[in-house]
């Protein structure tokens, strides 16, 4: 009875585990962290395609390569941050090849959105537009957001009125305004032929010519009494941007091909 209750008091006792169990896993602590210490090494001291492949992998943080001083001038080490899809937009917007990457298909999605998200100017919607992986809506939100934000800072929002994303719906509605906005809006293709149609006998020559501009690439129907009335009623203009002369020559170009 005595061997019995000992027996099944022993087999309540806990199991403590063993100094073998806790091996691999200090041990994997112990690689990982010699494999950090070796790539930061790399990261300080390395150069070219050697520091361009440390740059790329997953083992350090964006942060920890800005700590580490780089890209250091490096050209191929700024390239492969430039990659990464923890890529902060305030580096891509001063890297020297912020052009040729943000033209690049290959730039991850996830730091064309975050460039979507951080003010972007008319140039980087304009770029971002050509990739497949970013929807409309994305694109139109930006470009809204920016002509809003021109607007607020006193500026007209033309380049922004420009982008291709915007529905023609938009631009209908918001062809009112300064002369600079309107010309956007005219140089946008989606521009509704009622918006040339209204502006294309405009009171300055600038507006003017970008009516019949649009006019004469998109062959639209407009009559031909509407681009005589361009071409021969008064109109004011600039000195610092003449426009008199090319309203002349652009309608007679388009009365001509009639």
């Amino acid at each position: 009875m005595n061997d019995r209750f000992a027996s099944f008091a022993s087999s309540m006792e806990p199991v403590m585990p063993s100094s073998g169990n806790a091996v691999p896993k200090a041990s994997t602590i112990a690689v990982a962290r010699a494999r950090k210490e070796r790539l930061l090494e790399t990261l300080r001291t390395a150069s070219g395609a050697r520091l361009a492949a440390a740059v790329a992998g997953p083992l350090v943080t964006f942060a920890e390569l800005l700590e580490a001083g780089l890209p250091r001038e490096d050209r191929l080490a700024e390239l492969a941050m430039l990659y990464r899809e923890d890529c902060s937009v305030d580096f891509l917007r001063k890297s020297r090849f912020q052009w040729d990457v943000m033209r690049d298909p290959a730039l991850p999605v996830a730091t064309a959105r975050a460039v979507l998200d951080a003010k972007p100017s008319a140039w980087e919607i304009r770029v971002l537009s050509g990739r497949k992986d970013l929807t409309g809506k994305e694109l139109q939100l930006a470009a809204v957001g920016g002509r809003a934000r021109a607007r607020w800072q006193g500026k007209s929002g033309g380049e922004y009125a420009a982008l291709r994303c915007l529905p023609a719906g938009w631009l209908e509605l918001t062809a009112n305004g300064v002369d600079d906005e309107i010309i956007g809006i005219l140089r946008n293709p989606n521009c509704p032929e009622a918006v040339v149609r209204r502006h294309i006998t405009g009171g300055t020559a600038r507006v003017r010519l970008h009516a019949l501009l649009a006019t004469h690439r998109r062959t639209l129907a407009i009559e031909s009494s509407l681009i005589v009335a361009a071409r021969d009623l008064p109109m004011t203009d600039t000195a610092t941007l003449p426009s008199r002369d090319r309203v002349v020559k652009v309608a007679n170009r388009i009365l001509a091909a009639r």
